[in-house]
């Protein structure tokens, strides 16, 4: 066998080991995805547009500098392994609110008891009016809210909400879910807007004549993704939202 024939054979049998070790590689990291279940402290991002990175680790939320995705430590180390860059996704925090009990339920009381103060102070102290019975205002303003969603049949609140997704879950964007299981959210979004209801027996926010776009971007225990934070923004400028609330608060600055 000649130099040349030598040559080639030896080329053939180091790029079929090649191909070999890029299959199991691939094989591992697609078996390492399906079966990996997100933990709380797994998001990040990958500074990365290549569609190969992104169909073996999964696509949660797309930006300009790469996508961001849950990561077990195997695809994590795969990924330095071959120097693409990663960076954890911060996590926010609602602001805490002790005065807020969780809303453990959908349902709420049907007999209805007006309160002896159906306008709260901190309103009237923005109107500075300490006899307010009524406030108003807010007609044809969107306002985003972006938190732990909001009672969607609460009656201070249902006829004000005019968009509802959900950011938070297993899917990147659920449109029409953004029930709220901590409260947080429904506190907020009654500050802002709490009509009284149909009956006028409830609660008057600042502009109980604004529309209310309920983002869910915290999780159930009030934590919440940076990413879905930013994607929820970018909706709510797609939605024509003249003002966004974030009640949210961290140590660190985000990259996104």
């Amino acid at each position: 066998m000649d130099l040349l024939s030598l040559t080639l054979l030896y080329d053939y049998h180091m790029n079929t080991k090649k191909t070999l070790y890029l299959v199991i590689i691939l094989l591992l990291l697609f078996a390492a995805h399906s079966s990996y279940a997100a933990t709380d402290d797994t998001r990040y991002l990958v500074k990365s547009t290549s569609g190969w990175w992104k169909k073996s680790f999964g696509v949660r939320h797309n930006f300009d500098n790469g996508f961001t995705t849950d990561l077990s430590d195997f695809q994590l180390r795969v990924a330095k392994i071959f120097g693409v860059e990663v960076e954890p996704v911060k996590k926010l925090n609602v602001l805490p609110d002790l005065s807020q009990a969780p809303v453990t339920s959908g349902k709420v009381v049907a007999k209805r008891i007006k309160p002896t103060e159906q306008v709260p102070w901190g309103v009237k102290s923005v109107y500075n009016d300490p006899l307010l019975s009524k406030s108003a205002g807010g007609l044809e303003v969107n306002v985003a809210i972006l938190d732990t969603g909001i009672l969607k049949t609460h009656p201070d609140l249902k006829n004000r909400i005019k968009g509802c997704k959900d950011f938070s879950g297993p899917l990147a964007i659920a449109d029409g879910k953004c029930d709220d299981k901590n409260g947080h959210g429904t506190h907020v979004a009654g500050i802002i807007a709490a009509d009284g209801g149909s009956d006028g027996l409830g609660i008057y926010g600042m502009a109980p004549e604004a529309n209310l776009f309920v983002y869910k971007v915290c999780s159930n225990n009030g934590t919440c993704w940076a990413d879905d934070i930013a994607v929820a923004l970018r909706t709510a400028t797609d939605d024509g939202v003249n003002i966004v609330n974030m009640s949210l608060g961290s140590d660190n600055p985000s990259q996104l």
